[in-house]
């Protein structure tokens, strides 16, 4: 199968899982909340759903103009990796403070997951064994002589 494919697939996951994560938990409050509360809850509620996407978001953009999709491949599954154990880790827990790590975990894949695994990603091609090809330089493109018929 195509690496681009199942890097943007692992990406498109991630965005389709936080949209369910945030949206599976959201409770439909009566008429008697005040509509500013409702106001500063969508507020929150946008907040904790778009932090999340911006690591997907920067793999995607990599992905389209990365001449070998390998280079996202790790830091894609990484971040996604660890937002499902951070997920279900919150909702097994019965601490207060785990809600925590739902606002820390997509700091730590934009600071740590994210560059770890594009450098995995980047050791993989240029060393590895999903090597990218060489390009020609364009200088000795442009000295070459043209065959004229």
């Amino acid at each position: 199968m195509n690496t681009r494919r199942i890097a943007i697939a692992l990406a498109w996951a991630g965005v389709a899982f936080h949209l369910f994560a945030v949206f599976s938990n959201l409770s439909f409050s009566s008429s008697s909340e005040s509509e500013s509360d409702s106001a500063d809850g969508l507020v929150v509620t946008l907040l904790l759903l778009a932090a999340p996407l911006v690591p997907y978001a920067i793999c995607l953009l990599i992905v389209r103009i990365a001449a070998n999709p390998i280079l996202v491949l790790p830091a894609v599954a990484a971040a996604l990796i660890l937002d499902i154990d951070t997920y279900l880790a919150v909702k097994s827990s019965v601490s207060s403070t785990a809600a925590i790590s739902l606002v820390l975990a997509p700091i730590l894949n934009l600071i740590l997951v994210l560059p770890l695994g594009i450098a995995v990603g980047w050791l993989l091609t240029r060393f590895g064994p999903f090597k990218t090809p060489k390009r020609k330089n364009r200088k000795s493109l442009e000295t070459e002589p043209m065959n004229e018929t």
